[in-house]
């Protein structure tokens, strides 16, 4: 009989314990999230900006690179093709490529590497 209310006993501390436990991260977890909560409890009354449609933004996209003239109107078919407005050319691109070991004529100074064998599931014969 005494060993019944001795594993009674234990299964009330340990969900004694787990429950401290679980009441201990609950409280952490408040206080970390306390600046969240505090910035919602300030903006959750405010009325979300409208930014309109899509489309609406496309509409004046297209109208203010018409009125710029950097995008062509016959780019428009294009537009209307991917359904996206597209980037405005900016002019030629340059690209430079610096190698490591380049001299001062433009040449590549190429290190022989000693050639490595294939493995033979490699090799087509």
């Amino acid at each position: 009989m005494l060993a019944s209310q001795d594993i009674g006993d234990g299964d009330d501390n340990a969900r004694r314990r787990r429950r401290e436990k679980l009441r201990d991260l609950l409280q952490k977890m408040e206080v970390e999230l306390k600046p969240l909560t505090d910035q919602l409890s300030r903006v959750k009354d405010l009325e979300a900006p409208d930014y309109g449609t899509l489309q609406a933004w496309e509409l004046r996209a297209s109208a203010v690179a018409r009125a710029s003239n950097s995008v062509p109107i016959g780019n428009d078919s294009f537009r209307s093709g991917q359904g996206g407005t597209p980037m405005p050319f900016l002019g030629e691109t340059k690209v430079e490529v610096a190698f490591s070991g380049v001299e001062d004529k433009g040449e590549i100074k190429s290190e022989i590497a000693p050639m490595k064998v294939l493995p033979p599931w490699m090799i087509k014969e």
